[in-house]
């Protein structure tokens, strides 16, 4: 009897049930996070908050949710996290993030805004060039490039360390055919950011549309030199090899590719296209039939994820 009354009023300094079921779930969450098992810390930190609700909980829950892929619950997740805590502008910003990914550019607008507007009393110098930044992503996503300029610009003259805009900027530049801007920003993004293929991707179609195909091919091999799977500069590359008239080089390059990128179906295409203007046609055909059966595959791959929540629930996953 008094074991019971004992776990209905813990004495000071003793945890109740409920506290110490908290913590568990709280800490199993975090230490599954951290080590990728995205869906079981998912669960954790539900159980956790059906317990007790607090911010950091909330705040794991969502980049939980976010790095999980699960968009909608992730926008939920945020939007609880902004009731509980309404100057959280982290979170404010995350969820324009969100609402982006889910092609909702109003939303994503308006809490950008929304987060401008507040009285931050902390992390200001990077809440604001964020906030602009995403402002910008927005914007390039409805095409509005002359307000996406302005607002990359804005987090430029914030941080003009942060590479980003400077990426972004570049694409509006050259969506508007402003090369020359384009070809500057590009340059001043791979400055600060070396080792990041896409501004390589970038700078190599800056110079196509300038008719450099040389110098494109350097982008390229650049973004290769980053990253040897990225496909698109494998691509890319091929492309400009073909209409060079470089074709038995295409054909080398796709052909090492696809060595270590043997699921590739795109570059047995392209490979095919360079086939054919051989005049080998056995080959373009095997090709094209490689291709169609890895894009048939593709269609038919799910991507349900079963956590196994339940049967790994023992109180502790450690």
């Amino acid at each position: 009897m008094i074991n019971f009354f004992k776990s209905l009023f813990p004495s000071n300094g003793e945890k109740s049930e409920d506290e110490k079921n908290f913590e568990i779930f709280k800490y199993d969450g975090i230490r599954a996070l951290r080590m990728g098992k995205l869906g079981y810390a998912v669960k954790c930190f539900e159980e956790a908050l059906k317990i007790k609700t607090d911010r950091e909980t909330l705040q794991y829950h969502l980049a939980a949710l976010s790095a999980n892929h699960q968009t909608e619950d992730a926008l939920a997740a945020a939007s609880a996290l902004i009731e509980f805590a309404p100057d959280d502008a982290e979170a404010r910003l995350g969820r324009a993030g969100l609402y982006l990914q889910s092609d909702m550019p109003e939303e994503a607008l308006a809490d950008c805004r929304a987060t401008l507007g507040m009285d931050l009393k902390e992390n200001t110098d990077k809440i604001r060039p964020l906030a602009y930044h995403l402002i910008g992503r927005i914007m390039e996503s409805t095409k509005d490039y002359a307000e996406a300029i302005e607002a990359l610009t804005s987090a430029i003259e914030l941080d003009a360390n942060f590479a980003t805009p400077f990426f972004l900027r570049a694409g509006a530049y050259y969506e508007t055919d402003r090369l020359e801007d384009a070809l500057t920003d590009v340059c001043q993004a791979i400055e600060l950011s070396p080792d990041e293929e896409a501004n390589y991707l970038l700078k190599g179609k800056i110079h196509e549309k300038q008719s450099m195909h040389a110098d494109a091919l350097e982008s390229y091999d650049n973004a290769l030199e980053c990253n040897p799977y990225c496909e698109e500069a494998i691509l890319l590359k091929s492309r400009i090899l073909i209409s060079n008239g470089e074709v038995a080089e295409a054909i080398t390059f796709l052909t090492e590719a696809l060595e270590y990128l043997p699921n590739f179906a795109p570059a047995y295409l392209e490979r095919a296209k360079a086939y054919r203007i051989t005049g080998n046609k056995v080959s373009a055909l095997s090709d094209e039939a490689s291709a169609a059966v890895l894009m048939q595959e593709d269609d038919e791959e799910g991507t349900e994820e079963d956590t196994g929540f339940k049967d790994l629930y023992k109180g502790g996953i450690y």
